[in-house]
């Protein structure tokens, strides 16, 4: 099964004063801490796609670059766009765009053009609302505004509503997806029907915006193919016309993609997760992007209207395959709660607990079927260290077993708890997988405060056991961006089966030191087996997004949220992943940490040849280029060049002995 590649950033709250919740900012503060650009990768690195929003949060851009070679051979990205989606939507005409809106028939989830005729009465009367709440009977003047018509607006004679940038909202905490098309292979035939079907689908790339909706542009023109506005939005829709548009969030998480069986047949699903603008997630089939609404439109939403324990939810979800009886597998889109699920967003119920919970939600739940747990979906709860402080569980890093299947989960919630979660007993519901025993790890820093966990680790194998891999800090709350607590990025050793509870006092550390050009060394010899930590060395340098990792090296970068609108600090690690040391091979050898400002990279990597090696071949050499998202408004590259040991390749010797005495004889 696949699953798309993303990249992770988290948006911006604000703390309540009396209450362990978090409450969520608007996009112009997201933008003030820096979430101004991101990035994603197309598989085999030839094109990167970078989202930008304006400094005051009102307006995106998507851009496609081609990564190019410089004279070196260098990968680099191209000073130029091949594409800019924005302007090619502001020139369509509205009526022309594809755009669909979740219609709830009861239990059902219909998908329906965004057209007066075929709205229900309570969409309709949504768009006749006014900014005072009665309706002003502006409702298909505000639909044909929505549709991106720009002579309503405000700042045209005789406009009504509020005036824009551009059609395109702004992108201030997702990133754009590439998704092409199935990978070949897969046991089950009907997966293999199902991918050649598919080999000539046109690849797209998905993006969340604050204008309400996900996007679908074709990745080689950049046109927009359909949009979608999922159901638990809708109730923005009165704001959005409006100046206090900027007040609020509307489309705003993370997105994923993959294969999964829908209803017996093998479908590619997306699954966006919806921010602030609501409590829950929805998922698409985008099978065929090009015929959205032919196809299964929209399969579901799941929102705190189903599940209390649901709260906003930033992280990508996942979509991944669980053994759900002796021979028979499902397939599960899951996600973790995400914050403030004990707070009521007005569409749903709250969590009394306010618990950091892990849901697997069938992709086989018939239509209109109700959601019922441990029928076609679960839940696992994770304990809060205290009910004193707010908590959320971030999305989880999930462990295969030999048959592809779900065997461990590791999540990590605000409170620095990292979490194992065991599916590899039992069937559904899956009894060892609960949180009645301890986490696996506690991270609190040197003075012993509680370190909040928000990126999704990563877990590589060491030995006989696992090595997680993650980083601590939050860029949440309002007050976060002048946060200077210390924070850190851990290695832990965990042998699944063994239930103990690690510290920082079990691990090696890690210490950078400064030369007088700004350069950073790695220090620290010693070696433990719980693993190793770094203290990173700028006081509120942090994680918000999770780290990569190839050929066994560790990348990451930090954020330092900055006083001005877009222009963070941090920086760009790479490490040795088990050992924590710096990569042997790397020039220069100094630890990078000044690179573009970003809070997500991607990874471009070149296996090129080296120097002669004295025996009939030559050393392999490999070149990565980490491509950040830089502050100009353009993506920004840093190239690391290393050397490996290895052949490229090898030759047949027949007579080896015959050509060694005529060497000899020489």
């Amino acid at each position: 099964m696949r699953r798309g590649a993303t990249v992770l950033l988290l948006g911006i709250w604000q703390a309540a004063a009396a209450m362990p919740t978090l409450d969520l900012a608007s996009a112009a503060d997201h933008v003030r801490a820096g979430a101004c650009v991101a990035i994603g990768l197309e598989a085999g690195g030839a094109f990167l796609y970078q989202a930008t929003a304006s400094v005051d949060g009102l307006r995106g851009s998507l851009g496609k670059y081609a990564v190019i070679r410089d004279e070196q051979g260098r990968a680099a990205p191209a000073a130029q766009p091949l594409w800019n989606a924005a302007a090619l939507l502001d020139a369509r005409e509205p009526a022309s765009r594809a755009i669909y809106a979740g219609q709830r028939n009861g239990k059902q989830l219909r998908t329906i053009p965004l057209d007066w005729a075929a709205l229900d009465q309570a969409q309709q009367q949504l768009l006749g609302t006014g900014p005072d709440g009665a309706d002003d009977g502006l409702g298909l003047r505000r639909l044909a505004y929505l549709r991106g018509e720009r002579l309503l607006e405000a700042s045209q004679p005789g406009g009504l509503f509020r005036a824009r940038q551009g059609v395109l909202g702004a992108t201030a905490v997702g990133a754009p997806l590439h998704v092409s098309v199935p990978v070949a292979g897969g046991a089950d035939p009907r997966y293999g029907a199902y991918a050649a079907a598919s080999a000539r689908r046109a690849a797209a790339v998905y993006l969340q915006a604050n204008d309400g909706m996900l996007h679908a542009f074709d990745a080689a023109s950049g046109n927009e193919l359909f949009a979608y506005m999922p159901a638990a939005l809708q109730p923005q829709w009165p704001r959005l016309s409006t100046p206090a548009y900027a007040a609020s969030p509307y489309a705003e998480g993370a997105l994923a993609a993959g294969e999964g069986l829908v209803s017996g047949a093998w479908k590619t699903v997306l699954v966006g997760a919806m921010g602030g603008g609501a409590q829950g997630i929805f998922v698409l089939d985008i099978s065929d992007p090009a015929r959205f609404a032919e196809g299964g439109g929209a399969l579901f939403e799941f929102t705190d209207a189903d599940d209390p324990d649901i709260g906003n939810v930033f992280n990508a979800a996942a979509i991944a395959r669980f053994r759900i009886d002796a021979t028979q597998y499902g397939d599960f889109v899951v996600v973790a709660s995400g914050y403030n699920n004990n707070r009521s967003d007005g569409a749903g119920r709250s969590s009394p607990a306010g618990r950091g919970v892990l849901f697997l939600l069938s992709l086989d739940k018939a239509p209109a079927a109700a959601w019922q747990l441990n029928r076609n979906y679960y839940k696992f709860a994770l304990p809060p260290a205290t009910d004193a402080l707010a908590n959320g569980l971030a999305q989880p890093a999930l462990i295969p077993d030999a048959d592809g299947s779900v065997r461990y989960a590791y999540a990590g919630d605000l409170q620095g708890q990292l979490w194992r979660l065991d599916f590899s007993a039992g069937l559904p519901p899956w009894p060892g997988a609960t949180g009645s025993g301890a986490p696996v790890f506690a991270a609190s820093g040197a003075g012993g405060k509680r370190q909040s966990i928000t990126a999704q680790p990563r877990a590589v194998y060491a030995g006989s056991g696992l090595l997680l891999l993650f980083g601590t800090g939050k860029l949440l709350e309002r007050s976060d961006a002048q946060d200077k607590s210390s924070q850190t990025f851990y290695a832990v050793s965990d042998q699944p089966g063994v239930q103990r509870s690690a510290t920082r006092a079990d691990l090696a550390p890690r210490t950078l030191t400064s030369d007088n050009a700004g350069n950073y060394r790695l220090n620290g010899d010693a070696s433990a087996a719980g693993g190793w930590l770094l203290d990173f060395p700028v006081p509120g340098e942090r994680i918000v997004a999770s780290p990569l990792t190839l050929d066994g090296e560790l990348y990451f970068t930090t954020m330092l949220p900055g006083a001005a609108a877009c222009a963070p600090g941090g920086g760009m690690y790479l490490l040795d992943a088990q050992s924590g040391q710096a990569p042997s091979g790397i020039s220069p050898p100094w630890l990078a940490l000044a690179a573009p400002p970003g809070r997500a990279i991607a990874v471009v990597s070149d296996r090129l040849p080296g120097q002669p090696d004295g025996a009939g071949g030559r050393m392999m050499q490999t070149r990565n280029t980490v491509v950040s998202g830089g502050s100009a408004g353009k993506p920004a590259p840093v190239v690391l060049q290393k050397s490996r040991a290895g052949r490229l390749g090898w030759r047949e010797v027949v007579d080896w002995e015959g050509m060694r005495n005529a060497i000899r004889q020489k």
